[in-house]
C-alpha cells in the first residue's frame, strides 16, 4: 500500500491496480479503497468483434446517417445486401437498431 502512494505521488497520471487475495469469497464493493484514486471499478468486458472490410464500409456509411438505398447505390449493391449486412452488424455488436449500432461503434472506436 505505501509502494502505492508512492507511486501516485511522484506518477500522478499512472493508474494502479492492487490485486489481493482472500480466503474467504468476497466481491468488489466489499474491498477497501485501494489507492488514492479510489476503489475499484470493473468496466463490463466485452468480446473483440470482427468486421469484414464490407461490414466496416457499411458502418462508417451507416454512422454518416447515409439511407440504406444511398449505400447500396454508393457502394454498387443491392438494399437487399445492406439489410443483411446491417443485421449482421447488430448482431455482431448486440444491440437492437441503428442508435444503438452507431452508440456501440462509435464506444468501440469502429468509426471516424
Amino acid at each position: 500500500m505505501n509502494f502505492s502512494r508512492t507511486v501516485r505521488r511522484l506518477y500522478p497520471r499512472v493508474r494502479i491496480v492492487n490485486l489481493m487475495e482472500f480466503e474467504q469469497e468476497t466481491t468488489v464493493q466489499d474491498m477497501p479503497a485501494a489507492t488514492p484514486a479510489g476503489p475499484l471499478k470493473l468496466a463490463p468486458q466485452r468480446n473483440p468483434v470482427e468486421l469484414t472490410k464490407r461490414e466496416e464500409e457499411i458502418l462508417q456509411l451507416i454512422a454518416e446517417e447515409y439511407t440504406s438505398q444511398e449505400i447500396a447505390g454508393r457502394l454498387f449493391i443491392s438494399m437487399r445486401t445492406v439489410e443483411v449486412h446491417r443485421l449482421n452488424l447488430t448482431q455482431k455488436l448486440s444491440v437492437r437498431n441503428v442508435a444503438g449500432l452507431v452508440k456501440e461503434a462509435v464506444r468501440r472506436g469502429l468509426v471516424k
